[in-house]
């Protein structure tokens, strides 16, 4: 079935390309946040959102799955883990 979005007023859309170029961006901004997923893991300094990481997972049958890290939250206290949300490249309709 069809599903629509709330409905886009923006004064920077005057044609049907410039239309669909936002319809289009719509789209993956929310596909991106239905596929995102959080991912517990040790605390890693080094890692930064915005940036692709490679998992490897038997039980998920993840070999070198490439994902992008959308959000990262560590805890005040020193726990020695934190909280990252990633999506999966494959689930994003254009590639890196």
């Amino acid at each position: 079935g069809e599903r629509w979005g709330s409905i886009v007023n923006d004064p920077n859309i005057t044609n049907d390309i410039s239309a669909q170029e936002r319809a289009d961006y719509e789209l993956r901004k929310a596909m991106v946040y239905q596929s995102e997923t959080s991912y517990s893991m040790a605390f890693n300094p080094l890692l930064k959102a915005n940036s692709l990481v490679k998992f490897t997972n038997e039980h998920l049958k993840f070999v070198e799955e490439t994902f992008l890290v959308q959000s990262i939250n560590s805890p005040i206290n020193y726990s020695g883990t934190m909280n990252a949300s990633i999506v999966n490249l494959k689930d994003l309709p254009f590639t890196f």
